[in-house]
């Protein structure tokens, strides 16, 4: 009875032992695991008055599978800065560089800050040209159109292009005239109610037309909204940047010419400059740029800068040495 007695005895001090030890394991599990889920969501990159990173985002490398394990399982590719890149010396108040096809910002300065963008406003007017205007249908040069300030596009009252002809002295010669009559075409007003609504509609919230040319400084945006208009371009109507690429287009004896500093350029795939007084000088250029091996259609946009070759050659040159995507 004795002895029956002592092992009961042990039994229970060894079932206390053992919940007791139970309890500290498991609430020690929970608190690794509460610390491994605070180190994720404390992961920060700089912030916009500086150089800052993009990529995926984090909830989309660490996500939770069941209850609160965190699995590496679904990591990401994403672009990465050298710790060692000087910081490049660009005049620009506001840029982005960043992938047009995957939307990672890879690095950006003042991107949410709003500025006149002057003729990059003539891609949105491209846009509601072919979405709400037609492409094959035929516009009449008027008066009021001829008469906008700027020659480029040597367009003449009276005469009559289809849209998808009109869009070369818009897009390559940057054609005033030619951004008027499309908005005539469905009547002024309608059209840049039609820019702004497109605008809210691509949750481009800082962006506001004031024409469809980009002369008035009413015409704002930021880097960050450019880049969504540029990601929709590319996804629907990416024969407007076919067109921006093109260094001349021909129609009987007209015949337009690119503006663009980088038509030259091998990996040149399109973009958009402009100048206004407001505005200083804009540019937004598209290059085919190897990246740890991999093609990618890197964008720059640059608002407010007195060098457009400086500023995207600089980040340009700094994107293929220092950027790695992994």
């Amino acid at each position: 009875m004795r002895n029956n007695f002592k092992i009961s005895i042990i039994a229970i001090v060894g079932i206390c032992v053992g919940v007791t030890a139970g309890y500290f394991v498991i609430k020690g599990v929970r608190v690794a695991s509460t610390q491994t889920m605070s180190l994720v969501e404390g992961i920060h990159f700089p912030g916009d008055d500086v150089l800052s990173y993009g990529g995926p985002a984090v909830e989309d490398i660490f996500k939770n599978q069941e209850g609160d394990d965190v699995y590496f399982m679904d990591y990401k590719k994403t672009y990465k800065i050298s710790q060692k890149a000087p910081v490049p010396y660009i005049t620009a108040k506001s840029f982005i560089v960043g992938d047009l096809e995957t939307g990672d910002i890879i690095f950006s300065k003042n991107k949410d800050e709003t500025m006149p963008i002057a003729s990059i406003s003539k891609l949105m007017t491209a846009v509601l040209a072919d979405e709400y205007v037609g492409l094959s249908k035929e516009i009449k040069m008027t008066d009021f159109a001829v008469s906008t300030y700027g020659r480029q596009g040597n367009l003449s009252v009276g005469e009559v292009y289809e849209v998808s002809d009109i869009l070369y002295p818009l897009l390559l010669e940057s054609s005033n005239d030619a951004a008027e009559a499309i908005a005539e075409s469905l009547i002024r007003d309608n059209f840049i109610q039609k820019m702004n609504d497109k605008s809210f509609e691509l949750e481009m919230f800082n962006t506001h037309f004031g024409d469809p040319s980009g002369l008035s400084p009413r015409n704002i945006s930021t880097s960050s909204d450019l880049f969504k208009l540029s990601q929709y371009i590319e996804k629907y109507r990416s024969y407007i940047f076919g067109i921006t690429k093109e260094k001349k287009y021909e129609l009987g004896k007209k015949v337009w010419f690119s503006n663009s500093k980088f038509r030259s350029d091998d990996d040149y795939i399109g973009g958009k400059n402009g100048y206004t007084d407001e505005a200083l000088k804009t540019q937004l250029a598209i290059f085919d740029i190897e990246i740890s091996g991999e093609s990618k259609k890197i964008i720059f946009i640059i608002l407010k800068t007195d060098d457009i070759p400086g500023d995207i050659y600089g980040l340009k040159k700094y994107t293929e040495k220092y950027v790695t995507f992994e």
